[in-house]
């Protein structure tokens, strides 16, 4: 499992603390987006709604900023990057994706919970 360590998140006993965020939602929203050729459809849905879940962990606000990319949303896109404390990607959605991937992948070989 791809994982990373993601936004501050309340426990049950109302404290706060660091948590691990399950990483393979987000590569399979960028497979499903590669394959429908990075259109709008049923991939960007379903790749926004997973975004949108997450809020506040970089890696999903990275999804959000491609989604409205795809959309053709530049500013929102930039709003999405900001979010996420990167520049925003001026290549190309297959080349975005490949990025993500080694990203999310460098980021679960130093983050995987034991």
């Amino acid at each position: 499992m791809n994982w990373q360590q993601g936004a501050i998140r309340p426990t049950s006993g109302g404290e706060w603390k660091w948590g691990f965020h399950n990483m393979d939602d987000i590569l399979s929203a960028l497979n499903d987006l590669e394959k429908e050729n990075f259109a709008m459809g049923k991939a960007w849905e379903k790749a926004h709604i997973v975004s949108q879940a997450h809020e506040g962990v970089p890696a999903y606000d990275r999804l959000h900023a491609l989604c409205h990319r795809i959309e053709g949303d530049l500013g929102n896109a930039g709003y999405w990057y900001r979010r996420a404390g990167v520049s925003a990607f001026s290549g190309s959605f297959a080349e975005e994706k490949q990025l993500l991937e080694g990203e999310l992948n460098a980021a679960s070989s130093k983050n995987s919970p034991s």
